[in-house]
């Protein structure tokens, strides 16, 4: 319901979940899991505040590469698309995941830092993959 954990623990907020929006005040970001008073796990909103419930979004499974590269977002249906987004994805998993292993403790920064720019650059390229499969001939 509340979409893939990203496996990153924010400290004492709880896990954050996939971006979804707050079904309260709106706001599209990061939801974490939180105790109330009496110990119940809720969903809190940074925006509005903690015991908020949160509408369920499509996609919401989404891993963290798939999310970054729109995977659910193909209004064509074109099959390179979706071919180079999972291709994609897959390699930002990958570099995800070992980001989140550099940013922990006795881990290398500077390699932490390569890696988000990896991420980045490859978000890049698969927006000019897409781009390239669906730009129509100029004058179209």
């Amino acid at each position: 319901m509340f979409g893939k954990l990203n496996g990153k623990d924010k400290g004492g907020n709880g896990k954050e979940f996939a971006p979804v929006n707050c079904s309260v005040c709106n706001d599209q970001g990061s939801v974490y899991e939180a105790s109330n008073a009496a110990g119940e796990k809720i969903i809190s909103c940074p925006s509005c505040g903690d015991g908020n419930e949160i509408e369920d979004q499509p996609g919401g499974e989404l891993t963290m590469g798939e999310y970054l590269v729109g995977l659910d977002f193909n209004p064509g249906g074109k099959p390179e698309v979706t071919a180079v987004k999972t291709d994609t994805a897959a390699v930002m998993d990958g570099l995800h995941e070992f980001m989140l292993s550099q940013m922990e403790e006795g881990g290398n920064d500077a390699a932490g830092r390569c890696a988000a720019v990896a991420l980045s650059k490859y978000e890049e390229a698969c927006m000019w993959a897409v781009k390239a499969y669906t730009k129509p001939p100029f004058g179209v």
